[in-house]
């Protein structure tokens, strides 16, 4: 309870999941104050999440994701030149990486360690930063909001106008147009069937393919 005269201030942990920072705006450019209606966040990266964020930079196969995974990497190296922890990312938004693996009994909390979802949840529950009122989970993972739900965490979906809407390159354009000339060319072919009409019932006899003609044989027609 604040004093008379002080203003109280609200400040969240937010955990971030790998697919937060693929697949929507730069996290320095989202207003999670406003979002999350909080004076102060601070924005918490699970090891795991990193590790992944590395990972994809050269085995994603789309290279979209790989484009943005080093993008993200970069912008984390950039902003942690500053000696002092937590980083500051923007008014009000502050970032701490979690530099150790969770440490939870992993058989009583009924989660494995070898699970990228389950590594985040252990986060949640053994590396809360203890200078916040409150902790949430940034997941659009329907799986993982489920898991987390069962632990009692709050899970928090950014909005759908900051979803990242990546322009098709234009190789993925041909493609596209190649596979719907093929589907149209595919309708108009052909689909043989004998059919007996036994009143208002119709019966399927038999399906034929017409193979191509076999290649004119000299010696065949002598023979």
């Amino acid at each position: 309870m604040a004093q008379t005269g002080q203003v109280y201030r609200m400040k969240i942990a937010c955990f971030l999941d790998t697919n937060t920072f693929l697949h929507y705006r730069q996290f320095h450019e989202i207003d999670w104050c406003a979002l999350l209606t909080a004076d102060e966040v601070l924005l918490v990266i699970p090891t795991i999440v990193v590790r992944e964020l590395d990972q994809k930079k050269f085995s994603a196969s789309d290279p979209k994701i790989r484009k943005r995974a080093v993008k993200v990497i970069s912008k984390f190296r950039s902003i942690s030149k500053d000696k002092c922890e937590p980083y500051s990312v923007r008014s009000g938004v502050f970032l701490r990486f979690c530099v150790s693996e969770p440490k939870v009994n992993w058989s009583h909390e009924g989660l494995l360690p070898e699970i990228s979802d389950d590594r985040i949840v252990a986060s949640m529950i053994s590396q809360q930063p203890e200078d916040c009122d409150e902790i949430v989970l940034a997941t659009a993972d329907f799986g993982l909001t489920l898991k987390a739900r069962s632990k009692n965490l709050r899970c928090f979906e950014l909005p759908e106008e900051l979803r990242v809407q990546v322009a098709k390159t234009a190789e993925e354009k041909e493609i596209a147009e190649l596979r719907t000339r093929l589907a149209k060319l595919e309708m108009r072919m052909p689909d043989l069937k004998l059919k007996i009409s036994l009143g208002d019932e119709r019966l399927d006899i038999a399906n034929f393919i017409l193979q191509p003609p076999a290649p004119f044989n000299e010696s065949a027609v002598e023979s």
